[in-house]
Parts: C-alpha cells; structure tokens; sequence
C-alpha cells in the first residue's frame, strides 16, 4: 500500500495485516525539480494538476481564485480534463492545458503555488496524490486540503484547509500569494521532504 490509509481500507476488505506493507511512491528528483524564476514578474501563477471533476475541488479552487484575483495579479492553470474544463473555460485568467506526463515537470517549474482542493465523497477519497510530491520535489508550496491521506503524504509542508471549505482555501493561498518569503520558504521545505 502507499499510505497507511490505503493499508487501512485493505485491512476493512479482509486483507490479513501480514501481507500489507506501506511503501510510499518515489519521485525522480532530477526531473522534477526547482529553476531559477524570473523575480520580475508580479503575477503569481497558481497550478492544480487533477482531473476537471468536483471531487477534485476545482469549483472551490475556481470561485477562492476569481475572488482573490480582483485584489491580487494571479493567474490559474489547470492542467487536467474533465467535465469542469468547459464550465470555466472562458473565465479570465484561468489557462487550461493539456501537458503530456513526458513533459509535466515544466508545468509545476513555471508555477508559483500548487493547490489541490480534493474533497471527498460518500465513495472516495485521496488515497495518495502523486501531484503533491511531484509538486513538492519541484520546490513548489503546496495549499491542500485534508482528504484521505493527503496529510500523510504532505505532512508539515502544506497548508491546509478541510475538504470543501473555499474560505480556507482562500485564505491559504492569499498567505502564500502576498507572502513571497513564505511561498519560498515553504517550497524549500517540500524540496527536502
């Protein structure tokens, strides 16, 4: 299993304890890591690699981003597909892609904050979320929530908010989009994590 949440829904289906081991995925390090970011910029990009579906958050991502960008230059990109993609398609300043795995790294290298708004459903949660620790070797801070086991994979190197809760999200990614000290110092941390 990779997180013991995931052990733990392996033990509620019958699977004896002897035969789970928790092992954690890897990340190569040296394609996903950190670059050198133009500092002149004033336009905070924020990233969300998911799919395009509620049980990602992206309604609440999209509705904390369009009322943060009245106050503040940011940008979103999504990179993902789904369904959400063409209800927000024509909304300023959010910027769908579509980045082959191949390719990925450059998403998060041109990026200033990763956010993964996950919620969960009667019938899921996030068991693991390989973008958070693409998005954490890639020195990027990291606004999240508590679904699953995402705090068991970012453990003190995110800021949290509970699952469905825009206000919180909000509120975290305008600490990290005024606070640029904050996003790298945090983004230092993921890195070593």
């Amino acid at each position: 299993a990779v997180t013991h949440l995931a052990k733990k829904a392996l033990l509620e289906e019958g699977v004896g304890e002897s035969e789970i081991t928790v092992i954690p995925m890897g990340i190569n390090l040296n394609r996903f890591k950190p670059i050198k970011k133009d500092k002149k910029s004033k336009t905070v990009t924020i990233l969300s690699i998911a799919r395009l579906v509620s049980e990602k958050g992206i309604d609440n991502l999209v509705s904390a981003f369009e009322n943060l960008s009245k106050k503040y230059p940011i940008k979103l990109t999504l990179v993902g597909d789904g369904p959400l993609k063409y209800e927000y398609r024509h909304r300023s300043g959010i910027f769908f892609k579509s980045i082959p795995y191949s390719k990925i790294h450059t998403a998060y290298q041109q990026a200033d904050i990763f956010c993964l708004a996950s919620q969960h459903t009667k019938y899921w949660q996030e068991q693991y979320g390989m973008v958070l620790i693409e998005a954490m070797a890639s020195g990027l801070p990291i606004v999240t929530t508590t679904s699953g086991a995402i705090p068991e994979v970012c453990e003190d190197v995110a800021l949290y908010s509970p699952p469905k809760n825009r206000l919180g999200l909000q509120s975290n990614l305008e600490r990290l989009i005024v606070n640029p000290n904050l996003r790298d110092s945090m983004g230092k941390k993921s890195r070593q994590l």
